[in-house]
């Protein structure tokens, strides 16, 4: 099967909702037709002519950036014009551009939980909120013989999850009745006649986005011809998604230690370090640059904040505060989340029978530490 721009446009949309980008930001498809082919994707952090090089030869049909190529919108297209050139070049090759930037940064997977997780963080929480889900509640009840389908079959549809949980399910035991009418079908009872039996009431938390599918799900694998079902708009809102992660370490470890930890995790030689004389245990990331979070890292409890981009002022500011800040770099921060994205395209192209190879450029350092 061909894989189009517009399927990966599909699934960047689910691994990176552009729901969840900054006001001020610019992602989705750049460049390009949804109906071009995309079987050979390559990933990188910046578009860059290195990267445009890289395309062209190895014949790539799309190219998936972090960083917007324009924020701006262009005054215009003369081809010897600065980035307007590459624009050129990239449509005569028919190669599509697409850039997941602050939606990236904050969906679950994506640039800040992959840095929590590779300089080996625990019990990872959002640090800066940016989008809350509005939680509705299931209620559906179902005879005691198909309790367990109705499980299942909701489970299969992805629903019931609560942060770190799945199949998350509340089960009661009740008594249902009705009376068949001329031209129905029970499963239960006779037309004309009362019916009472014992039911079990399952309650399920889910997000609005999830409702169509879960009810589709309980339709299909209920036994009864009109299923009981209740939808409740509940007061939950919970902040799953957003910039910056905070977690701890699995011990204690002293800052030298800990910015040995951070290079080795992110294959650097050299870090900048702050030092505010505490030992590293809560830790709080923010991929690219999170200065501007050190307010909320302080907040959460963080003794340590790993970013890049640490102006001379702004650590001060840490360093008043009592926060270790470890510089790694606003590239070499959020290189590891290429990785991931490249996992996560390969699966999706298996699971879908498509023809799609995935490579990730040679990306050139713009800054480097000595």
């Amino acid at each position: 099967m061909v894989t189009k721009v517009s399927d990966i446009c599909e699934i960047m949309e689910k691994l990176a909702p552009i729901k969840l980008a900054e006001e001020w930001d610019n992602v989705g498809l750049m460049l390009g037709s949804t109906d071009w082919p995309a079987e050979k994707v390559m990933l990188a952090l910046d578009l860059t002519e290195e990267v445009a090089d890289q395309a062209y030869s190895q014949k790539a049909d799309m190219i998936i950036t972090h960083h917007p190529f324009f924020f701006s919108p262009l005054k215009n297209l003369v081809y010897n014009e600065g980035k307007n050139a590459l624009l050129y070049d990239l449509i005569r090759n028919k190669i599509a551009v697409y850039s997941a930037h602050t939606n990236l940064d904050s969906a679950r997977g994506g640039v800040n939980d992959v840095l929590a997780d590779v300089l080996g963080l625990r019990q990872i929480e959002v640090l800066k909120p940016v989008f809350c889900d509005k939680y509705y509640k299931l209620v559906v009840f179902v005879p005691h013989t198909h309790l367990d389908e109705v499980l299942s079959a909701l489970s299969r549809a992805g629903v019931g999850r609560i942060g770190n949980y799945a199949d998350c399910a509340y089960i009661m035991e009740g008594e249902g009745q009705f009376r068949p009418l001329p031209g129905s079908n029970p499963f239960l009872g006779q037309q004309g006649i009362l019916e009472r039996t014992k039911e079990k009431r399952i309650e399920i938390l889910l997000k609005k986005s999830e409702l169509k599918k879960a009810i589709e799900a309980v339709l299909e694998a209920h036994p009864y011809e009109e299923p009981a079902y209740d939808i409740l708009e509940t007061v939950n809102a919970r902040a799953e998604f957003g910039l910056g992660r905070i977690g701890f370490l699995e011990r204690p470890l002293s800052l030298g230690e800990f910015a040995n930890n951070v290079k080795n995790a992110l294959a650097i030689d050299h870090v900048i370090v702050a030092d505010a004389g505490k030992p590293v245990c809560k830790v709080a990331v923010c991929g690219g640059s999170g200065t501007d979070f050190i307010a909320e890292a302080v907040k959460a409890g963080a003794d340590t904040f790993v970013t890049g981009d640490v102006k001379y002022h702004v650590a001060q500011e840490g360093l008043n505060a009592g926060l270790n800040l470890i510089d790694a770099g606003h590239q070499t921060s959020e290189m590891p989340v290429l990785k991931k994205l490249q996992k996560e395209l390969e699966d999706w192209a298996a699971g879908n029978n498509r023809t799609i190879i995935v490579s990730r450029a040679v990306e050139s350092k713009v800054l480097q530490y000595l």
